[in-house]
């Protein structure tokens, strides 16, 4: 299972997808918008639609 399939299962059954968040530079989750993400220090954070397209599959 991929990470895409991970993500898609956690926010399955919230009402919204507001506050959920990836870092562009390496993909990690977040559950808010940080200024720079946790992970790597990326400024590139941004809504989750946005970094991980819907049509893309493994």
């Amino acid at each position: 299972m991929s990470l895409v399939d991970d993500v898609r299962r956690e926010g399955a059954g919230e009402e919204g997808r507001s506050g959920r968040y990836a870092c562009r530079n390496c993909g990690s989750p977040l559950g808010k918008n940080y200024e720079r993400c946790p992970e790597c220090s990326g400024e590139d954070v941004a809504p989750i639609e946005e970094v991980i397209a819907p049509e893309f599959t493994e």
